[in-house]
Order: structure tokens, then sequence, then C-alpha cells
């Protein structure tokens, strides 16, 4: 059994596209799309939610949907807005608030009739899973703004002339700022969120299942990955 106990209209523990408190609940949670970018890996999210989308009972998006909500958007990214929007006509879709969903993201959750948090929290079987994007942990890109854009832009330029994603992520596994931000909000995440079985975020776009501590990886390297919680029991999966 699983129960919903925060988010909004959530809070109450009621989940009024189900109507109960008490339901058997699936939940697909996944990240950092980066609607807008050149390195959006389109189509896999489009057949992330018309499959797996369509089968659960809850959907989580765990921060940067966008890459920046000023970006300009393609036909393919407004159909993937559309297919949210019509999702959540009839079950929660729970968007939380990532670094690049700026500027004014309730505008467009608003828009689009998904709920708009800052972290979730739900009960799946008899586990917790408490959800976050990450980037509050990261210090690196709040001290070092310019740093952290010039970063980005070099790291989706690779991505960019080598669709295979090698030289990317040899060069994401080789720098020692990546490696100290995975290990920084792992760490954080586990010393300040003790009350829950399972810690899922974002952000770094490293695909990870260590014990408590999950990360669901991102819609822009190969492979993209997702996770699904069924009755307490989360799977790392790739489309």
């Amino acid at each position: 059994m699983a129960r919903v106990f925060s988010a909004k209209e959530y809070a109450n523990g009621s989940n009024p596209y189900l109507g109960s408190s008490e339901v058997i609940m699936s939940v697909l949670i996944f990240s950092d799309v980066h609607l807008g970018s050149f390195v959006c890996q389109r189509n896999k999210v489009i057949e992330l939610l018309q499959t797996k989308g369509e089968n659960v009972d809850e959907i989580v998006i765990a921060g940067d949907l966008f890459d920046s909500i000023n970006c300009r958007l393609s036909s393919k990214d407004w159909k993937i807005l559309k297919l949210l929007s019509k999702l959540s006509t009839y079950k929660p879709v729970i968007w939380v608030r990532g670094n690049h969903d700026e500027p004014h993201p309730e505008i467009i959750a608003s828009l689009l009739g998904l709920t708009l948090v800052n972290e979730y929290t739900f009960q799946s079987g008899d586990k917790t899973f408490f959800v976050i994007h990450g980037h509050v942990y990261d210090n690196f890109i709040t001290n070092n703004k310019l740093a952290t854009r010039i970063g980005d832009n070099i790291y989706f330029f690779l991505q960019y002339i080598d669709r295979s994603g090698f030289l990317a992520r040899f060069a994401k596994y080789n720098s020692k700022t990546f490696l100290r931000c995975v290990d920084k909000v792992k760490s954080l995440c586990l010393q300040h969120h003790t009350d829950c079985d399972y810690i899922i975020t974002g952000h770094t776009h490293h695909p990870m299942m260590e014990n408590k501590f999950l990360n669901c990886g991102s819609f822009t390297e190969h492979p993209c990955t997702y996770i699904l919680v069924d009755n307490g029991n989360p799977v790392l999966e790739s489309v």
C-alpha cells in the first residue's frame, strides 16, 4: 500500500485523482531533461511518458525539466509538455524545482497542471521516499556561477560533437570538481535527511543506487535513466 503525504494539495495524505489516501502506488521518477537544450534526448522522453508514464499512478520530475525557462523550445519540447499536461489530468505529476528551472516556473506549472515543489515525500509499501533535486547541496554552482556556466557549455558541446557520449563521459569522470560534487551532494543529503528510507536526487546526471541514496541520472546522456518505485521497491532503469 502507498500513501502520498506532501506537496500542496497532497499534504494531508489524500490523492484526489485516485479518491483515497491508501492506494497501491507505482511511481515514475526522472530528472534533468533540459528541454530547450540541443542535448535533450527528446524521443527518449516521449517514449518514457507514453509507456511507463501511462502505466504508473504518479510521476515525479526531480528537477531541471528545462535548461532555462527563457530558452526557445522545439516542436518536440512542446509535445513533451503537452504529454505531461495530459497526464496531469488523471494522475499527480509533481515537479521538484531544479536550478535550471528559472525564472518563474510556477507560471509554467500552473499552465500545465503540474504541482511545483522544492522537495517531495511519498510512501510506497512500507518505505518512505524523499525527493530533492540536489543543487542546494552543491556549493560550487552557488559560489562559482560563471565557471559553472562555462563548464556546462563545454560539457554540452562535447555531447553535441560526439553523440556517442564518450568524450563527455570521459571529461566528466576525470573531473575532480564533478567527482567532488557527486560525493558532496550524496553525503549532505544523507546527513540532512535521516527520517526516510530512500533519498532520490537529480542534478549530477550521475545515475546511482547506493544503499538509501539514489540518483535518477538524466535525459541528456546515453543511456537515459530513470527510477521506478513499485510497492516500496526502487529500480534504476534505462530507455
